[in-house]
């Protein structure tokens, strides 16, 4: 299915509820040491928020330790760097610092490709694939979606491996595609 990479990074995207995150998971299975970094911490107040949030909690093994923050910077400088890192998702993240001048998150995203690629062990970072459909018609839904796709395109150029989640389905970009 994957190769068995011990470092690197790999980049997982896909569509809301295309698997993503499980596909993710499942490349880890077999291993021990993972931190599971999950971003998606905002609460929206609603019961399918929580709903989904229990789901993605009970689907990782007991081993794995979970941390839920948005700053991937300072989750990286406190665990084992030869271990695994499960990034779920890079959306959490660009979403937490939607409120920062371009110039200032230009400097937040430089800093935080370059703690990744510090990282020595593996570092899998799941991604939401947007912009596939209707522009939003707000100011704020379309710098998420640029920052999004734009932090995407960053991580896809340092990955090792590049994978798309679509139907319940993966495609490995990096073997299947032409770079542009």
């Amino acid at each position: 299915m994957v190769s068995n990479f011990s470092k690197g990074i790999i980049l997982v995207s896909g569509h809301v509820k295309s698997g993503k995150s499980k596909f993710a998971e499942k490349m880890l299975a077999n291993k021990n040491d993972v931190t599971y970094l999950a971003t998606g911490i905002l609460n929206d107040g609603t019961k399918s928020w929580e709903n989904r949030i229990i789901k993605h909690r009970k689907s990782r093994p007991f081993t794995w330790k979970t941390i839920e923050s948005t700053n991937i910077i300072s989750v990286i400088a406190k665990i084992n760097s030869n271990g695994t890192l499960l990034i779920d998702s890079i959306g959490g993240f660009v979403n937490a610092y939607l409120e920062l001048s371009e110039e200032n998150w230009i400097i937040l995203l430089q800093d935080t490709i370059k703690a990744i690629q510090s990282f020595d062990g593996l570092v899998v970072l799941v991604a939401e694939e947007v912009g596939w459909g209707v522009c939003p018609p707000t100011i704020i839904g379309n710098l998420f979606i640029d920052r999004l796709g734009s932090t995407i395109n960053k991580v896809d150029s340092i990955a090792k491996q590049s994978w798309l989640v679509i139907h319940g389905r993966a495609i490995n970009l990096t073997q299947n595609s032409v770079p542009i």
